[in-house]
């Protein structure tokens, strides 16, 4: 079995690993990397459309556009592969490949692919636990954490098992946590944090606090998030809080989304099932799409998406609320270079609008409080201790530094790792 690293091992984004025996060939996830510089947008997988061109299938870990959004390029070259995955994978791939490339068009580049791609996309919905079969390769699905219909994917071959984890996370609010396959030969693992300690009690804890903070300075505190995810966990978290009456803003696609993890019965945990249950948002103030914001009294607390305030109600809010010292932003996840998110936690604080307008300073205060959705490194203690001296085990979505000083750090408790530079192959004789 060989493992040819197309993106996403040694970095955070286009993930696409190509597994191949023989004359049989399978993609696992096609994505891309989130970064506007001044000549492109965007990163994408580097494969020459002679391999892509063997390939019988792609199995997809889950919506994200760094695991997704690069799959109309296959279209577009012609190829007209299935997607297997998760049947909400199914339905929510689409929208996250529209959505990136509206993203690339609104930055005044030309469109990676098509509206007809991107609806031209075939999926076959495959359910948790039942092996199918590609080519020569057995293929079996598991709930891995970290969305609504994400999965850990485990490839069997003639003599070796390869385990791909996708996104994993053991402590989200709202879904149970993943139970992966033991018997394994080698296991590419989401290792997007390093060797940080990060866990989720304390981050929620810290959340809390900057809140406060901004609510007793009578600021506004915004919090940009992904549209299906980290965004329906916070939802969960407000709603367990006291907030003493502050009003709290809320996208309406948010609450919408609500809908994806109500349909996701086998991945619910027993507090996500419980909330859903109960779930009353009479205590938000719900904004339909298209809501354009205006002057709101203060303190309050608004949530919207984009997660790295580059595009959707966030970064209206963003612009709004930028220049009054009192007020916040809480940013709760990974920045892609170039995005004003980036931009934000870099120090840049004279902003030019991209259309018109005047310059204008920031004065609200800016914090990075992750909002855990990968592992940290207690968890990656626990998920490759079954696995220690006996599995090839590669790290992914993870950049160089960080990688290196967690093989580091695995090497102390007796577990050898590795990553994949773009472009390279990994050979599992036998």
């Amino acid at each position: 079995m060989d493992i040819f690293c197309g993106g996403g091992s040694a970095e955070q984004g286009r993930t696409a690993y190509l597994i191949s025996e023989g004359t049989h060939s399978i993609l696992l996830d096609f994505g891309v990397q989130r970064v506007f510089a001044g000549t492109y947008a965007g990163r994408y997988p580097q494969m020459e459309l002679e391999m892509l061109s063997r390939v019988e299938g792609v199995v997809l870990s889950h919506a994200h556009e760094d695991h997704s959004a690069a799959l109309p390029l296959l279209v577009k070259q012609g190829l007209k592969v299935p997607v297997y995955c998760h049947r909400l994978t199914a339905a929510l791939t689409p929208m996250y490949c529209a959505s990136w490339r509206g993203a690339v068009e609104n930055a005044n580049f030309c469109p990676p692919y098509s509206k007809e791609d991107v609806n031209s996309l075939f999926f076959s919905p495959q359910e948790f636990g039942k092996v199918f079969t590609i080519g020569s390769f057995d293929v079996e699905m598991g709930p891995s954490g970290h969305m609504p219909g994400s999965a850990w994917i485990l490839v069997t071959g003639k003599s070796h098992k390869l385990l791909y984890t996708g996104d994993i996370c053991r402590e989200n609010r709202l879904l149970i946590p993943p139970q992966l396959p033991a018997d394994i030969s080698a296991i590419i693992i989401n290792s997007a944090y390093g060797a940080q300690s990060m866990r989720q009690a304390k981050q929620e804890e810290e959340l809390l606090l900057a809140l406060e903070h901004c609510m007793r300075n009578g600021g506004a505190a915004l919090l940009p998030v992904p549209r299906i995810g980290r965004g329906q966990e916070m939802v969960s978290c407000l709603l367990q809080i006291s907030l003493s009456g502050v009003p709290v803003y809320i996208d309406k696609g948010l609450t919408d989304a609500l809908k994806y993890y109500q349909d996701y019965h086998e991945g619910l945990s027993a507090e996500g099932k419980s909330f859903l249950q109960g779930l009353d948002m009479s205590k938000f103030n719900i904004l339909p799409a298209g809501f354009e914001p205006a002057k709101i009294s203060k303190p309050a607390i608004i949530v919207m998406p984009d997660a790295m305030l580059s595009a959707g109600p966030s970064e209206k809010w963003f612009r709004l609320l930028a220049e009054d010292e009192r007020n916040s932003i809480i940013l709760t996840g990974s920045q892609a270079a170039g995005t004003i998110g980036a931009r934000l936690l870099s120090g840049e604080r004279i902003f030019l609008p991209e259309n018109s307008g005047e310059p204008f300073i920031i004065g609200a205060s800016v914090k990075k409080i992750t909002w855990k959705a990968h592992p940290d490194w207690e968890d990656l203690q626990y998920l490759l201790a079954p696995f220690a001296g006996r599995t090839e085990v590669i790290l992914g979505h993870c950049n160089v530094e960080n990688s290196g000083k967690l093989a580091a750090e695995l090497k102390k408790i007796g577990i050898s790792s590795r990553i994949m530079p773009t472009g390279s192959t990994i050979h599992l004789p036998g």
